[in-house]
């Protein structure tokens, strides 16, 4: 009932109510020919006492801003090769080992018969529990723009995760772009972002709409794979954002909580410092600290990540369709998803694994040896072996397994 009285309250100054993110979250909007208009505090605080049922009010922001898009005449060289890259009509066929061995990937597909079988991974990026944001409606598709060939490459995002988390196994020995980490489970594409006809984000990424997309069918989506890392360091999360990520490890799968997987990104992201969060940073070539992974103490665990063997130049993984393999992915977005991945094998191997004991058995599992960085590691308090970008190090699937079986929930 207090929602009808919220919404006239709101109406009069014009704002309209839009959807919900949880039974005590709504998100209303106003529409203004003010782009990216900001409220004063006093403007929020007018608002909050307009309804004595509104307990917090905030206005949400941009997770990723507007990036321009170039038309196809006016891309420069770097642009069209990572796009022809993206698209190269190719069938490039993958056989095994599809991972490196150290991630005893390959290895727990034969010896503890795990695939990924009923479990759902949700990707936020650009099926059955599919879900558009953006729009408000079930239906999600790229958008490819015919005059902006980069469009493609900005959609792909999506499609290259998914691919490394869950692509289907088919009969061949060798399969065309390779298979996924859980090539049994299934993915939920949940769009936050579309492309514009100048930008490569319609609008952005908007906090509101991603919180929204977290809260979503949790009943029925164990996993959240977030492959966006937010731009920006020392970002705290707004309260909405940490109600969501508490919610869902306190209520998520039935009580055993939902587990959210982030990339490391820069320090101080809210939703990569959240304590129920695992964060994934990246491994180099030969298990050198990747570039892109900067230092980070909220981070958990690594994997390679500039392909999918340790001495790969280049990540191998689907693209806009069957007969394009992507090989120009990677970074910690490609580590999140292979963790990702690796997580629905373990809940499939025990189900009754709470997200707390994910992330232990992640931790106990995970080894500093054996990788190029391995001098760069010291030891914490704890007796584990860390650095600040890579952290604990990377982490084997079989040994993991047997964790699993030995784990007392």
């Amino acid at each position: 009932m207090y929602l009808y009285g919220i919404k006239r309250s709101l109406g009069k100054d014009l704002f309209v109510f839009d959807s919900k993110i949880n039974d005590q979250l709504f998100i209303f909007v106003k529409d203004t020919e003010i782009q990216n208009h900001r409220l004063s505090s006093l403007e929020l605080a007018t608002l909050k006492r307009s309804n004595t049922h509104i307990e917090k009010l905030v206005q949400s922001y941009k997770l990723y801003p507007e990036s321009p898009l170039k038309p196809r005449s006016a891309a420069n060289g770097s642009e069209i090769h990572r796009t022809e890259q993206w698209n190269a009509p190719n069938i490039m066929r993958l056989c095994s080992p599809y991972f490196d061995p150290a991630l005893g990937i390959d290895d727990s597909w034969i010896e503890h018969n795990v695939s990924g079988r009923e479990i759902v991974v949700g990707v936020t990026d650009n099926f059955d529990l599919s879900y558009n944001f953006v729009d408000n409606i079930q239906q999600t598709s790229p958008t490819i723009l015919s005059d902006i060939k980069e469009s493609s490459s900005k959609t792909g995002h999506a499609m290259a995760c998914a691919g490394l988390i869950a692509r289907p196994k088919t009969g061949d020995t060798c399969v065309p772009c390779g298979i996924g980490v859980a090539h049994g489970a299934k993915v939920a594409d949940l769009q936050i972002s579309k492309i514009g006809e100048r930008t490569w984000m319609d609008k952005g990424i908007d906090s509101a709409i991603f919180s929204r997309a977290l809260a979503f069918r949790r009943d029925a989506i164990p996993i959240f794979s977030n492959s966006w890392a937010t731009p920006r360091a020392l970002r705290k999360s707004d309260f909405y954002e940490e109600e969501v990520l508490a919610e869902g490890i306190r209520e998520g799968r039935h009580g055993l909580g939902t587990v959210y997987v982030f990339p490391a990104g820069y320090p101080g992201s809210g939703f990569a410092n959240y304590i129920g969060s695992i964060t994934v940073a990246c491994l180099g070539v030969n298990g050198t600290v990747a570039y892109v992974s900067a230092v980070n103490a909220a981070t958990l665990v690594s994997v390679f990540c500039n392909g999918r063997k340790r001495n790969d130049k280049g990540m191998i993984t689907v693209g806009q369709d069957e007969k394009m393999c992507d090989t120009s992915f990677g970074g910690e977005s490609a580590a999140t998803a292979i963790v990702s991945g690796m997580i629905a094998l373990l809940l499939e191997a025990n189900p009754g694994l709470s997200a707390r004991d994910v992330k232990h058995i992640l931790i106990k599992s995970s080894s500093h040896l054996g990788i190029e960085a391995t001098p760069e590691f010291m030891p914490n308090t704890a007796g584990k072996y860390v650095t600040p970008e890579i952290w604990i190090g990377t982490f084997e699937y079989c040994t993991t397994t047997r964790s699993v079986t030995q784990w007392h929930v």
